[in-house]
């Protein structure tokens, strides 16, 4: 289209340019000059429009054989990919994986060409080493040596100071040890002294997780809990020195008479308890020498031990008296004896300041008598939990005298036990049998009193539970009605050994009676018999039930 434009172009600028000099010719006829003039003119735009056609023609004639090609080579390709069958579409996730493996094998020789260059960097510096002096290599060689000569003279430093600390704790350890064998003995210790036996046993601790140290494979895990269990030990040495460093009177030694101690003396030194027992006698528990002979099997060490304590007990000589108040309802009295033991006295008065009686009939009350039954019945159980008590008449009345155990109260039990830990005498704690013990013994005697396990019991430097209050026993005179399905239900609280259990079954009315006429009227020990009859019967049926 544009070369046809241009064709008509030219032919209509032509067909003017011959117009116009026509016109001309016939309105200038008379100036012959300048139709000549004009003639020329029109020949040379006559000829400049051949020309003009001439190249718009060829121009046009070529480009039609150009677009002719172009046709000509357009259908060829058609009739090329006619013959040709139809491809698959490409599939994008094919040319995404390409893609990938192609960044991988960038990537791939990246890491390579950086393989490459470090080689040869460190060939360069392989082959400038070899090429250094003779002289930086000597200079190298000495710096080496020195070193070495330090390391050396450091470990023999740190041998040196190895050796000082072994010495050093080892000495610390043998002073410790032997401080604490005096404290053993009852030497009054310092508390610099202490501080030098708490030492002693730390040195000794450092020195046995060295030891452990050494032997534990599993490097990691070995050693954390070795660190731990060294922390835990170290902790609880530190709570005891805190704890036993108020308390620097050496044992809390009773002092009994010459003549009274050499009795005690006489019974306990041939047995091979002598040491164990010696240092119970030393902290005025007697009571526990009788339980630990009788547990041992020796039995006519105990009796004649239990004789001796009673003796002193119904007719000692009384030295001093003093009222316990704030303790008891009963307000009893502490009496201490001339040989050197003590007693708490009980009686059946009634005058005491500030108490009131209730409701009570003081005819009813009968403590004395109480407290001494409940021992009696202790004895015939052979639980072990009552100390020894026997009637006495004082001035202040008719009454019952209870051997008193020494260093018993929680705060003062508390730190002498650190005491005796911290120098190396660790007595026994309180277990789940003494404590079942108890509250076994509490039902058996149809215990009225709401107070079975708080202030009626002590714990003494040995550990063991003792009861020490039997007012309100043989009261509860329905007990055996309950006591049975008691000990069904939590029999883990209970003593059912089952020696014990055979025990108490063979237990018979009259051994009872035997226990309870002296002490009461005989309508109330009948009433009382038939009722603990019935509770322990009650009691052996269900722990048989729970046997296996």
């Amino acid at each position: 289209m544009r070369y046809g434009n241009k064709i008509v172009a030219l032919l209509l600028a032509l067909t003017m340019s011959s117009t116009s000099l026509a016109q001309r010719e016939r309105s200038d006829n008379e100036d012959e000059a300048n139709d000549k003039g004009r003639a020329a003119l029109t020949v040379a735009a006559v000829v400049l429009a051949i020309v003009a056609v001439s190249a718009g023609g060829y121009k046009i004639f070529k480009h039609l054989d150009n677009n002719k090609a172009l046709r000509e080579t357009a259908k060829n390709s058609r009739r090329a990919r006619q013959a040709q069958p139809p491809s698959a579409p490409k599939d994008r996730a094919t040319v995404t994986e390409r893609d990938k493996t192609l960044q991988q094998e960038v990537r791939r020789a990246e890491h390579q060409a950086e393989q490459r260059a470090t080689a040869e960097k460190i060939t360069r510096e392989a082959q400038a080493h070899k090429a250094e002096p003779q002289a930086t290599a000597t200079e190298r060689d000495k710096t080496l040596q020195r070193e070495v000569r330090r390391a050396e003279h450091q470990a023999e430093q740190r041998a040196t100071a190895e050796k000082i600390t072994r010495e050093a704790q080892a000495h610390t350890i043998e002073r410790g040890e032997a401080l604490s064998q005096m404290a053993r003995t009852g030497k009054k210790m310092t508390v610099d002294e202490l501080r030098s036996i708490y030492d002693g046993r730390v040195a000794a601790l450092e020195v046995e997780k060295a030891q452990k140290m050494q032997a534990i494979q599993e490097q990691y895990r070995g050693n954390q809990k070795l660190e731990d269990e060294y922390q835990r030990r170290l902790e609880r040495l530190r709570t005891v020195y805190n704890i036993a460093k108020n308390s620097t009177d050496g044992f809390p030694e009773v002092k009994y008479a010459p003549e009274f101690a050499n009795k005690i003396s006489a019974i306990i030194s041939p047995t091979s308890l002598d040491k164990e027992l010696s240092a119970l006698v030393k902290l005025g528990n007697l009571q526990e020498v009788v339980w630990k002979l009788e547990e041992h099997g020796l039995a006519s060490e105990a009796t004649a031990m239990t004789k001796l304590i009673e003796d002193v007990l119904l007719s000692g000589k009384i030295i001093d008296k003093q009222v316990i108040k704030g303790i008891a309802s009963t307000q009893p009295l502490l009496v201490k004896f001339d040989s050197g033991l003590k007693g708490i006295f009980k009686g059946d008065y009634g005058q005491y300041d500030g108490w009131k009686h209730g409701d009570w009939d003081w005819d009813e009350v009968e403590w004395p008598q109480r407290e001494i039954a409940t021992y009696k019945f202790d004895q015939l159980l052979g639980l072990r939990v009552f100390p020894i008590t026997v009637p006495r008449q004082l001035a202040e009345g008719r009454g019952s005298v209870q051997l008193f155990v020494e260093h018993s109260r929680s705060s003062f039990y508390r730190q002498h036990i650190s005491y005796t830990e911290l120098i190396g005498i660790t007595p026994d704690k309180p277990d789940r049998t003494g404590k079942a013990k108890n509250w076994t013994f509490f039902n058996l005697t149809m215990d009225a009193d709401t107070d079975a396990l708080a202030s009626n019991n002590i714990y003494p430097f040995s550990g063991r539970m003792i009861k020490i209050d039997g007012e309100q026993a043989f009261r509860n005179t329905h007990a055996y009605e309950s006591i049975g399905d008691k000990l069904r239900k939590n029999p883990e609280e209970f003593y059912t050994d089952p020696d014990f259990i055979d025990h108490l079954d063979n237990i018979s009315p009259q051994q009872l009676e035997e226990i309870f006429q002296p002490l009461f009227e005989p309508s109330k020990a009948e009433a009382i018999v038939k009722s603990l009859h019935e509770n322990i019967r009650s009691y052996v049926d269900a722990a048989r039930e729970i046997q296996p």
